[in-house]
Protein backbone atom coordinates (compact mmCIF):
# COMPACT_ATOMS: atom_id res chain seq x y z
CA UNK A 1 0.00 0.00 0.00
CA UNK A 2 2.97 2.28 0.83
CA UNK A 3 4.90 1.58 -2.73
CA UNK A 4 1.42 2.33 -4.45
CA UNK A 5 0.72 5.76 -2.78
CA UNK A 6 3.73 6.82 -3.76
CA UNK A 7 3.39 5.48 -6.76
CA UNK A 8 6.64 3.17 -6.95
CA UNK A 9 5.63 0.67 -9.37
CA UNK A 10 8.61 -1.68 -9.61
CA UNK A 11 8.97 -1.57 -5.57
CA UNK A 12 5.06 -2.47 -5.40
CA UNK A 13 5.51 -5.14 -7.41
CA UNK A 14 8.70 -6.70 -5.86
CA UNK A 15 6.71 -6.50 -2.54
CA UNK A 16 3.76 -8.05 -3.84
CA UNK A 17 5.53 -10.77 -5.18
CA UNK A 18 7.86 -11.23 -2.22
CA UNK A 19 4.50 -11.49 0.11
CA UNK A 20 2.81 -14.40 -1.97
CA UNK A 21 6.40 -16.32 -2.16
CA UNK A 22 5.91 -16.15 1.57
CA UNK A 23 2.15 -17.16 1.58
CA UNK A 24 1.72 -19.18 -1.68
CA UNK A 25 -1.39 -21.05 -0.23
CA UNK A 26 -3.18 -17.56 0.88
CA UNK A 27 -6.06 -16.26 -1.33
CA UNK A 28 -6.04 -12.98 -0.17
CA UNK A 29 -2.52 -12.23 -0.72
CA UNK A 30 -3.06 -13.46 -4.14
CA UNK A 31 -5.91 -10.78 -4.81
CA UNK A 32 -3.34 -8.13 -3.02
CA UNK A 33 -1.06 -8.97 -6.05
CA UNK A 34 -3.52 -9.19 -8.64
CA UNK A 35 -4.51 -5.62 -7.49
CA UNK A 36 -1.18 -4.29 -8.04
CA UNK A 37 -0.88 -5.72 -11.49
CA UNK A 38 -4.24 -4.07 -11.97
CA UNK A 39 -3.10 -0.88 -11.49
CA UNK A 40 -0.02 -0.94 -13.20
CA UNK A 41 -1.78 -2.61 -16.52
CA UNK A 42 -0.91 -5.82 -16.49
CA UNK A 43 -4.21 -7.69 -16.51
CA UNK A 44 -2.42 -11.31 -17.60
CA UNK A 45 -0.57 -11.40 -14.64
CA UNK A 46 -3.12 -9.73 -12.41
CA UNK A 47 -6.25 -12.79 -13.91
CA UNK A 48 -3.69 -15.43 -13.41
CA UNK A 49 -3.51 -14.74 -9.78
CA UNK A 50 -7.11 -14.18 -9.70
CA UNK A 51 -7.52 -17.67 -11.05
CA UNK A 52 -4.83 -18.90 -8.69
CA UNK A 53 -7.00 -17.14 -5.27
CA UNK A 54 -9.83 -19.08 -7.27
CA UNK A 55 -8.18 -22.51 -6.84
CA UNK A 56 -7.26 -21.70 -3.28
CA UNK A 57 -10.51 -20.66 -2.10
CA UNK A 58 -13.34 -21.85 -4.92
CA UNK A 59 -16.07 -20.81 -2.56
CA UNK A 60 -15.92 -17.14 -2.35
CA UNK A 61 -18.11 -15.22 -4.12
CA UNK A 62 -16.28 -12.15 -3.73
CA UNK A 63 -13.60 -13.42 -5.66
CA UNK A 64 -15.49 -14.45 -8.68
CA UNK A 65 -17.15 -10.96 -8.83
CA UNK A 66 -13.61 -9.41 -8.45
CA UNK A 67 -12.85 -12.01 -11.25
CA UNK A 68 -15.71 -11.27 -13.22
CA UNK A 69 -15.16 -7.15 -13.42
CA UNK A 70 -11.28 -7.66 -14.84
CA UNK A 71 -12.82 -10.31 -17.46
CA UNK A 72 -14.61 -7.68 -18.46
CA UNK A 73 -13.10 -4.49 -18.57
CA UNK A 74 -11.07 -6.44 -20.62
CA UNK A 75 -13.85 -7.46 -22.66
CA UNK A 76 -13.73 -10.84 -22.06
CA UNK A 77 -17.49 -11.12 -21.50
CA UNK A 78 -17.89 -14.92 -21.51
CA UNK A 79 -15.40 -15.72 -19.21
CA UNK A 80 -16.62 -12.72 -17.39
CA UNK A 81 -20.41 -13.99 -17.83
CA UNK A 82 -18.95 -17.77 -16.72
CA UNK A 83 -17.38 -15.96 -13.52
CA UNK A 84 -20.65 -14.11 -12.57
CA UNK A 85 -22.73 -16.85 -12.85
CA UNK A 86 -20.56 -18.99 -10.28
CA UNK A 87 -20.07 -15.88 -8.02
CA UNK A 88 -23.88 -16.38 -7.90
CA UNK A 89 -23.98 -20.07 -7.42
Amino acid sequence: ALYLSADQKDEAIRAGEALVSLAPGDPETRLSLAQVYLTYRQPEKALAEYRTALRLEPNEPEYYRQYGEVLESEKRYGEAHEAFRKMLD
